[in-house]
């Protein structure tokens, strides 16, 4: 059915689909042709098909674009089935220790899309991502949230900070970049794209791509991150303020999805996949934490 959709749609000749391995997002396929290779996503609502096309706008000219129907549009739809097929932008996903010109060039581009208005971006909702349910969450898990929260709470002048159009998921998969890993090339899977305080984007990318349990908090390349957003964004304290809590809820908020996740699948492969990313984002918090004094000097410096 999927392979006679792409043909009647895109024209595609005898297309093959290879599952995106990795992750919580089960949505994603490679399509491979003799000449080409594509992306297929698959939606459950229209009003999310239309969010990540119109995102797609946005961050033009470093992310893929929808690849346009028989109908001239970027969104299919076929019996129950609703699709966007994208481009595929060649490169490599983030992986090993961070090079300070890959951290220098990535905060070149964050910082750029950070500084750009949002108001033709209807289809694109506002929510604040850092608002967190404590349920399925352990009593210590529980505790690290409602400090967190009191954090965020108890700064003067939160609500005021800026919003634009975010990516918020800035993982090192979401991050494409060459093979010498020393320029980023594109920046995908915009499901999670809305508007919200440029501080948690940052956050949520200084927490997957310069903290990982192989190499710890990363400070070097982290520092010359921030010393060049700091050249296009200028953050008030108060913006400062809020990023390590900020770091601490992100990693919540994937236990938490992790653990709704648990409930729902029954494949072993899954299931083990799960509780790896579980263990490994518990991990991620404590080691915030061992390295809090570090942390806040160099935000304190943006």
């Amino acid at each position: 059915m999927k392979k006679t959709i792409l043909e009647k749609f895109y024209k595609l000749k005898s297309p093959k689909i290879e599952k995106v391995s990795g992750g919580l997002n089960k949505k994603t396929s490679l399509v491979k042709t003799s000449d080409r290779i594509t992306v297929v996503k698959w939606y459950a609502l229209e009003t999310e098909a239309l969010k990540e096309a119109e995102a797609a706008k946005f961050f033009l000219d470093l992310t893929p674009q929808p690849i346009l129907n028989i109908n001239q549009s970027p969104i299919t739809r076929a019996n129950d089935k609703l699709l966007i097929l994208w481009e595929h932008i060649p490169g490599v996903s983030v992986s090993g220790q961070i090079k300070e010109s890959l951290a220098v060039d990535l905060a070149k581009k964050l910082s750029k899309y950070h500084l750009k208005n949002k108001e033709f971006l209807d289809a694109i909702p506002a929510k604040d991502d850092y608002v967190t349910e404590n349920t399925n969450l352990d009593s210590k898990t529980k505790q690290e949230l409602d400090n967190s929260n009191k954090k965020i709470k108890s700064i003067d002048g939160f609500s005021e900070m800026r919003k634009t159009v975010i990516h918020s998921d800035l993982t090192r998969q979401n991050v494409f970049v060459n093979s010498g890993k020393t320029k980023v090339l594109s920046f995908i899977d915009l499901g999670d794209c809305h508007i919200d305080f440029i501080t948690w984007d940052l956050a949520v990318l200084i927490t997957h791509i310069f903290i990982s349990k192989t190499y710890g908090v990363e400070l070097k390349p982290l520092s010359a991150f921030l010393n060049e957003y700091k050249k296009n964004v200028k953050l008030s304290d108060v913006e400062k303020k809020s990023i390590i809590p900020f770091m601490i809820i992100r990693n919540i908020k994937l236990i938490k999805e992790t653990s709704d996740l648990l409930t729902q699948r029954k494949e072993k492969e899954d299931i083990e996949e799960l509780n790896s990313i579980n263990n490994s984002v518990t991990e991620k918090i404590q080691l915030i934490k061992n390295a809090l004094v570090e942390l806040e000097f160099l935000l304190s410096s943006l």
